[in-house]
């Protein structure tokens, strides 16, 4: 069966760097797709001067409402991290949330602060980029050190750590076995081993370790965005849109790995319900907002892709909360946090079986007794 192993010790070459050069092969489809005006990806629309020099959109704004919307665009993506980070610290664990979400949306804020180098854009969006960082990094940390102190394994429960032994089950498993995995299976599980190995590359670093190389490649990449103004720039005067075009899909592709975190521990306990709905009030804005104003079709697709990415996460909240809750506990919460590298033996059984007829469930060579 196909697989596509990545190991813990993954280096932070190709956990910072992949999803760069992934995205960069959507950069001339994004492009392309827009053969009109010069896009701009953050401003709305016409922009003309009055006799002062200023700016000013297509009518006026009262100056108060205005600085309250520039807050809200500041400060409200903010919220449901603020939270996630308490939810945290309150549990004690961070196995509910993915720390490549905080790591997408620290390259893709870097990469809008280093677009405004090259093209202006609406102030208040650049300090909601500033602000991003040290929250973000932030919560890395957070998910860092708790994952550390309670040795938890931050990729979540694998497929396949997960072994079905006992007498009926054993003709299930070798069914299981036996059947060959589709193609599309098949690019799935390699798409979810990949993802899993990246969060525990990241999971198993030191703070230390992650705010040095978080500085490195964060230097680099201003350093060679800089050098990549100052060469092409004078010949193209749209080569800011390649950064921008980065940071707009980067961002676009941040739930996935929380959505691959949640289906592979089967709950969504540990991530903010507070946080989800800031991701969903948050994508019907900005869709409300570029259909509005007419903004390409890239910003369409993006939006409309974060916006579904955002109801399979809500379908996930919904299931699994409900199974939580008609289930009882799971072993997870039973027994603590399974050590990397830990069998997980789970009896099973074509039909359900009475009570006598379990052999019990082993976790680290211990029978838990059910």
């Amino acid at each position: 069966m196909f697989s596509l192993n990545v190991s813990p010790a993954l280096s932070w070459r190709t956990t910072l760097c992949t999803p760069i050069c992934a995205v960069l092969l959507f950069i001339p489809l994004l492009i392309t797709a827009d053969s009109g005006e010069k896009i701009d990806i953050f401003h709305s629309g016409d922009v003309t001067e009055d006799d002062s020099g200023l700016e000013v959109g297509y009518e006026t704004v009262d100056y108060q409402w205005s600085v309250i919307l520039s807050l809200v665009v500041i400060f409200g993506p903010q919220i449901g991290y603020i939270f996630q980070l308490y939810e945290i610290k309150s549990r004690g664990v961070a196995t509910g949330y993915s720390p490549l979400v905080s790591v997408i949306l620290l390259l893709s804020n870097a990469l809008r602060i280093l677009y405004f180098v090259g093209h202006s854009y609406a102030v208040a969006l650049l300090f909601q980029s500033i602000i991003s960082l040290p929250v973000h990094m932030v919560l890395v940390l957070s998910v860092l050190r708790y994952s550390a102190s309670s040795g938890e394994n931050s990729g979540g429960s694998r497929a396949d750590d997960v072994q079905v032994s006992g007498g009926d089950a054993h003709d299930f498993s070798h069914r299981v076995t036996d059947a060959k995995p589709s193609f599309v299976t098949r690019i799935l599980q390699g798409f979810d081993n990949f993802v899993s190995g990246m969060e525990e590359s990241v999971s198993s670093s030191s703070t230390s370790d992650f705010t040095q190389y978080s500085f490195l490649y964060g230097l680099v990449i201003t350093v060679s965005i800089l050098l990549y103004y100052a060469a092409v720039l004078p010949f193209w005067r749209d080569a800011p849109q390649l950064v921008g075009y980065t940071a707009l899909v980067l961002e676009a592709t941040l739930l996935i790995p929380q959505i691959m975190r949640n289906y592979r521990r089967g709950s969504t306990k540990g991530l903010s319900l507070v946080l989800f709905a800031t991701w969903v009030i948050g994508d019907i804005a900005k869709l409300v907002y570029f259909i509005v104003f007419k903004q390409p079709v890239p910003f369409l697709v993006c939006s409309g892709i974060q916006l579904a990415l955002d109801v399979i996460v809500g379908v996930q909240v919904v299931v699994y909360r409900c199974c939580s809750r008609r289930s009882g506990p799971s072993l997870h919460e039973v027994n603590g946090p399974v050590a990397p590298g830990g069998d997980v033996v789970i009896t099973a059984a074509a039909e359900p079986p009475a009570k006598d007829s379990w052999e019990g469930v082993v976790v680290n060579g211990k029978n838990t007794g059910i």
